[in-house]
């Protein structure tokens, strides 16, 4: 079955040998006046637009709220449990799909990732902050949900005061926590649950997952509509 990512790869890929045309002795030569440009552009968006169905999202988890921007493609989650601010930042992207470089990188990291196995590739990494009133710092998590699974990739403690914000000379060796996969066992499903009983959950990934890819779809055809629209204009 070709999903409409390959269905944009090749309709991109035979609209972009129209943008070639013969020169003497049949050597290529790309079109100055840019008429193949314009005519490609618009197939493309024309077949992202006709390709485009709006998907039913799931309701977004009780108690968070969601801020977005036209044309930014980092997307923001709050809420506040108790005395608490949570935030979950993440950017929309493609993901899942890899180049065919990447492919053979990961092919060779196959049997480093056996402990991996009931992870997916479709992942998506978050940065979530837990912050108190009036506290010099905050908890800052890394964190890499499939919509199954949540799994802390790194913590560190935080200022979240600027003028407490290291020099640049500092900043890397500044010491925010140590390796997270180095942690007691106990410790680590401890900071798991710490996250999860302030909504950061697999209910939450599945969401974002959803939302992330529906997101980068829109981003990506208004930058289309905003191409076409430079490439015509007079």
């Amino acid at each position: 079955m070709v999903n409409s990512w390959q269905q944009f790869s090749i309709v991109g890929a035979g609209a972009m040998m129209a943008l070639e045309s013969r020169g003497p002795n049949g050597s290529r030569s790309i079109s100055q006046n840019g008429s193949h440009f314009r005519c490609f552009s618009r197939t493309l968006l024309s077949h992202q637009t006709d390709n485009y169905t709006k998907p039913e999202l799931p309701d977004l988890p009780e108690g968070w709220s969601l801020s977005e921007k036209e044309g930014n493609s980092k997307v923001s989650l709050t809420r506040e449990v108790g005395e608490e601010a949570i935030q979950v930042d993440f950017v929309a992207r493609e993901y899942g799909n890899l180049s065919f470089d990447e492919d053979e990188e990961a092919n060779e990291d196959d049997e480093d990732a056996e402990d991996d196995d009931d992870y997916s590739d479709n992942s998506m990494t978050l940065e979530v902050a837990v912050m108190k009133e009036n506290a010099e710092k905050a908890l800052i998590f890394e964190v890499e949900t499939d919509g199954e699974y949540l799994r802390i990739l790194d913590v560190s403690l935080e200022s979240v005061r600027e003028d407490e914000e290291p020099d640049d000379e500092d900043e890397e060796t500044v010491y925010g926590g140590p390796v997270f996969t180095e942690l007691d066992d106990k410790l680590q499903t401890a900071f798991v649950d710490y996250l999860e009983e302030r909504g950061v959950n697999a209910e939450l990934g599945r969401y974002i997952l959803d939302f992330a890819e529906d997101k980068e779809q829109r981003e990506y055809m208004k930058w289309l509509a905003g191409v076409k629209k430079f490439v015509e204009f007079k």
